[in-house]
């Protein structure tokens, strides 16, 4: 492993007895603390949603109908086999958490026994169109974002979500069959890096490096403008996205399974085998959109041209 960092460390520090100290605010009893990070990042959430509520009639309403209309659809999940399940739980990784019946080293014994039970349900659930409720259950466990930030802090920390290890195979293929289609209808975003195939943080510095490079050398003036959103995959919008997946020719069932998977999660915040009570996700409110958010840019970019028009910038 001299070439796995995360490995070297672990067994460096196993080898030092070296545990690293989980630190969090100051709090009378561990069920008063998991209550307070349980209102805290469930609040967040509301708090940024009211923070970017807008009027929409401020936003121009484009039609995209018809931009994917030919497109082809993708409206029943392909049923998957024992070896395709075998190598999703060698992607997953045999991790377990609270919440699964059996831990991850018992499951390890006994894989080639349940993967047939692991298959049979995983086919139900894709091609019923429904995830199961008891699957939409997650874990959260605070983790301090850097250890030099103040731990007193809930801002701090961030929710690391756990999931019931079936669910994630679940998800899983469900995923990969999602990507086949994006990939063979050529419907993946060119200029996205993150969370695509082949490509990461480093194409997107190389691809930025290089155009400000290309345009300085063309005697060109160079603008960045750089966006960011806290608990920004906790902000999106599940109808806006049911909208787009439909615009990509996913449909039927495929649909109706995605918009079952969003459908009534719930999540408990839990320290030290302290759990605290059962939340539903604060999903759903009207809050400014992707759609909405791009066409703001546009706008913006529009008049810094027109203003550039205006006074000859070179």
């Amino acid at each position: 492993n001299a070439h796995n960092q995360k490995v070297l460390f672990s067994t460096v520090d196993k080898l030092l007895h070296r545990k690293p100290e989980k630190r969090y605010p100051t709090a009378s009893s561990t069920t008063e603390l998991v209550n307070k990070f349980s209102d805290f990042f469930n609040n967040k959430i509301a708090i940024i949603w009211k923070e970017l509520a807008i009027d929409s009639s401020h936003c121009n309403q484009r039609n995209q109908e018809e931009q994917y209309a030919q497109c082809v659809k993708f409206i029943n999940f392909q049923e998957v086999t024992e070896h395709e399940i075998e190598n999703v739980i060698d992607k997953v990784g045999k991790k377990s958490c609270e919440l699964d019946p059996v831990p991850a080293k018992i499951f390890q014994g006994c894989q080639k026994t349940l993967l047939p039970i692991i298959t049979k349900i995983s086919n139900e659930s894709l091609q019923s169109g429904c995830m199961p409720e008891i699957l939409k259950e997650a874990v959260l466990k605070p983790k301090l974002k850097k250890d030099s930030l103040d731990y007193e802090e809930y801002t701090n920390f961030r929710p690391i979500s756990n999931l019931k290890f079936l669910s994630k195979v679940i998800e899983k293929v469900a995923a990969g069959q999602l990507l086949e289609h994006l990939a063979n209808n050529k419907l993946e975003e060119p200029f996205q890096s993150a969370y695509k195939r082949f490509h990461s943080a480093e194409t997107t510095l190389l691809k930025v490096q290089n155009d400000i490079l290309v345009a300085i050398d063309n005697r060109k003036c160079v603008a960045l403008l750089l966006l960011d959103m806290s608990a920004a995959f906790d902000t999106v919008d599940h109808e806006l996205l049911l909208r787009m997946f439909k615009r990509f020719g996913i449909d039927g069932q495929v649909l109706k399974w995605f918009q079952s998977y969003l459908q009534n999660r719930t999540q408990s915040v839990v320290i030290d085998a302290e759990s605290g009570g059962t939340l539903g996700l604060f999903l759903g409110a009207s809050f400014l959109t992707i759609a909405e958010l791009l066409d703001l840019i546009c706008q913006i970019v529009a008049l810094l041209l027109k203003k550039r028009q205006e006074n000859n910038i070179n």
